[in-house]
């Protein structure tokens, strides 16, 4: 079973950082993170991955892709089926309530 420090590294990786390398990690920005803990563990970004991946379980892919109509939820649980939201629908809701 994984089990995760407070910061949420593994933490048969959070063991291998001194507690300098620990306080360094918790105060970094987030998108700085990654890099500052290849640094602390010495390894380069693909070794760093490859034992995330082997310590989580979780794969690491080798080109992420984002769906461009967003995840399959957002079209099953939203009102609108996840068609666009018209950003002047409340105008010309407004003007047509004018005009009757």
């Amino acid at each position: 079973m994984l089990t995760a420090d407070q910061h949420g590294l593994p933490r048969a990786l959070a063991e291998r950082l001194g507690d300098e390398a620990r306080a360094a990690f918790a105060e970094a920005p987030r998108e700085a993170r990654f890099r500052l803990l290849a640094q602390a563990l010495n390894l380069d970004e693909a070794a760093l991955l490859a034992e995330l991946a082997r310590l989580t379980g979780l794969e690491v892919l080798a080109e992420p892709a984002i769906d461009a109509e967003g995840p399959d939820w957002w079209r099953r649980l939203s009102p609108n089926g996840g068609a666009a939201i018209d950003p002047n629908a409340a105008k010309k809701k407004n003007a047509k309530k004018a005009n009757d």
